[in-house]
């Protein structure tokens, strides 16, 4: 979790009041381990079913968290410009 807390460190979300946001991103920051761990259990369920064997590196957790990062921010600006219409 600290690797996540790490990456998302200054990221604003911009999405209501400050005490607001803290807790979002709280939330934000423990999904991330708990999608790659699950991640890592489907793995072995694979293999377990396919004899083919995927891997889950830290790459990807990096990956996962930088495309939630950039699919936030697209959403967001979509939001915001339907908010100004």
């Amino acid at each position: 979790m600290e690797v996540a807390n790490d990456k998302f460190q200054g990221m604003q979300l911009n999405v209501g009041k400050k005490e607001e946001e803290e807790v979002y991103m709280k939330k934000i920051i423990e999904l991330c381990p708990f999608i790659h761990d699950s991640t890592k259990r489907m793995c072995k369920k694979f293999l377990t079913n396919t004899k083919r064997e995927v891997h889950v590196t830290p790459k990807s957790f990096l990956d996962l968290i930088e495309n939630y990062k950039y699919f936030f921010g697209q959403v967001k600006k979509v939001f915001d410009a339907n908010i100004k219409k």
